[in-house]
């Protein structure tokens, strides 16, 4: 997730050192709460037709190595707890179209089967799931700070069945991220994944934990006046538990 390069200066006395990463953390809220989501929260199975399935996923994000201690210069490490929602409506068998939101952010995505088994649990699912989000946010007393993102994720997702109609999830990803702030627009491509078990608890019910990473490989800036660099430079990594409800 972009944010700005900054350090964390070392105060004497260890009861100060103890709470800069504390510090840090609540210096960087505005800008986490503006950060994507590369979860999935769902099966490679696209929902039959006419089928609609709501869900909601607390978890935690954590950013690594996008700030480094002035005094040690070690990359730090800083997590937050995050909480989605969203939803999903099967068109035909194999399409559906969704929707989830989370702190400041929001996004639409589908889902397309490539491979569908006809009956849940018989077989291997394939399928591409395109998504676009915004984002927006202003920092500073009188928001002097103020950035758009736009991200567009392409994840394939294979799904192994497993006992009961349970799915186990694997989902590599490519993401693009366009960021416009002051003047500059800069564009980053991440890749990454996910991981997660599709637990089937009944009909229309699952217990969905997933672990996902995304971490940016090249980008480009192209300045056209004075700006916030809010280039990416280190890994995002989330952890949630899905609660689905609908669905089958």
């Amino acid at each position: 997730m972009p944010v700005r390069s900054a350090t964390t200066t070392p105060v004497a006395g260890a009861p100060r050192r103890r709470c800069a990463p504390l510090l840090a953390a609540l210096a960087l809220l505005p800008l986490v709460t503006a950060c994507p989501s590369f979860t999935t929260m769902g099966t490679a199975r696209t929902l039959p037709a006419q089928r609609g399935q709501l869900y909601v996923a607390p978890g935690y994000t954590v950013l690594r190595s996008f700030q480094r201690d002035a005094g040690t210069h070690e990359p730090l490490a800083i997590g937050l707890p995050s909480v989605e929602v969203g939803g999903r409506y099967g068109l035909t068998d194999d399409l559906e179209l969704g929707a989830k939101a989370w702190f400041y952010g929001a996004e639409l995505d589908a889902k397309i089967a490539l491979i569908r088994p006809p009956l849940l649990g018989e077989g291997l699912s394939v399928s591409l799931a395109p998504g676009a989000s915004f984002m927006e946010f202003s920092a500073g007393g009188s928001g002097t700070t103020h950035a758009s993102y736009a991200w567009l994720h392409l994840p394939l997702l294979v799904g192994l069945p497993m006992p009961d109609g349970s799915e186990l999830t694997i989902g590599p990803r490519l993401s693009d991220m366009i960021l416009s702030s002051g003047g500059t627009v800069q564009n980053a491509v991440w890749v990454g994944g996910s991981l997660g078990y599709a637990w089937r608890l009944g009909a229309g019910m699952r217990i969905l934990p997933e672990v996902t990473l995304a971490y940016p490989v090249a980008g480009t800036s192209v300045r056209t006046g004075t700006a916030l660099d809010l280039k990416p430079r280190g890994a995002v990594s989330q952890i949630g538990l899905g609660l689905l409800f609908g669905g089958e």
